[in-house]
C-alpha cells in the first residue's frame, strides 16, 4: 500500500467515510466563533432603538430548551422614536418620558422571555410643548391616561422578546454557515489543508 496527499474535495470522491470523519473533526471547533460578529451586529443595530446591550446569552440550536436572550437598558424616548408612531400617537407620553429621562431595565427570565422594570416615570416631568399651558395635575393625569393606553411595560416587554427572537434565528443560521460543508471545503482550501489516503500498488511482473 501506498499513500498519496488529497485535497478534501478529492478525499470526498476517493474515501467518503475519511471525509465526513475529518469534517466532523472540523464542526467540533469551527462553530467556536461564528457569534462574535452576530453579537456585534445585534448590539450596533439595538442602538438604534435606544436599546444599550449589556450582556447576550445563548444556548443552540437543535435541542428542547435552545435559546437567546439580552440585558440591557432601554432609553424609552429613543424606542418610541424608532418603532414606528408610537412618539406621534402617545405625545404628552413621549415628551414625558423624554424630559424625564425614563428609561427601563430588561432583565431576563428562566430561559426565555423579559421583564421590563420601568426605573423613572414621565409624569415627574413639567409640562412641555403644546402641553406647557397645562397645570402639573392636569398634565400628570394625561401623561397616565396615555401611558396606560399605550401599555408601554407590556409592549417594550413584546418588543424586547421579538428581537431576541430575531437574535436566535441569526445567531443559528450564523452556526449553520459556519460549520457547512461549503466552510470546510472553503477552509481546508484557504488553509491548503491536504489529507493521506491509501492506494494499492499496481502489480508488475519481472521477465
Amino acid at each position: 500500500m501506498t499513500t498519496r496527499e488529497v485535497t478534501a474535495k478529492e478525499l470526498k470522491e476517493l474515501d467518503p467515510k475519511l471525509f465526513e470523519k475529518e469534517y466532523y473533526e472540523w464542526q467540533e471547533y469551527a462553530g467556536d466563533y461564528f457569534a462574535e460578529g452576530v453579537q456585534e451586529g445585534f448590539t450596533e443595530d439595538m442602538a438604534k432603538f435606544g436599546l444599550r446591550v449589556d450582556d447576550i446569552e445563548y444556548s443552540g440550536f437543535y435541542h428542547q430548551g435552545s435559546f437567546a436572550r439580552f440585558t440591557g437598558r432601554i432609553n424609552i424616548a429613543e424606542w418610541m422614536e424608532a418603532v414606528g408612531g408610537m412618539s406621534v400617537q402617545y405625545p404628552a407620553l413621549y415628551l414625558g418620558v423624554k424630559d424625564d429621562g425614563s428609561y427601563a431595565r430588561v432583565t431576563t427570565r428562566h430561559r426565555m422571555g423579559m421583564t421590563i422594570d420601568i426605573e423613572e416615570w414621565a409624569h415627574d416631568a413639567a409640562p412641555s410643548g403644546v402641553f406647557s399651558g397645562l397645570d402639573q395635575e392636569a398634565w400628570s393625569e394625561l401623561v397616565e391616561e396615555q401611558g396606560r393606553d399605550a401599555d408601554l411595560e407590556r409592549e417594550l416587554e413584546k418588543w424586547c422578546e421579538d428581537m431576541a427572537g430575531e437574535l436566535y434565528k441569526t445567531l443559528e443560521t450564523a452556526y449553520e454557515w459556519a460549520v457547512s460543508e461549503e466552510q470546510f471545503l472553503e477552509s481546508c482550501e484557504a488553509n491548503e489543508t491536504m489529507f493521506e489516503v491509501e492506494e494499492e500498488e499496481e502489480a508488475t511482473s519481472v521477465f
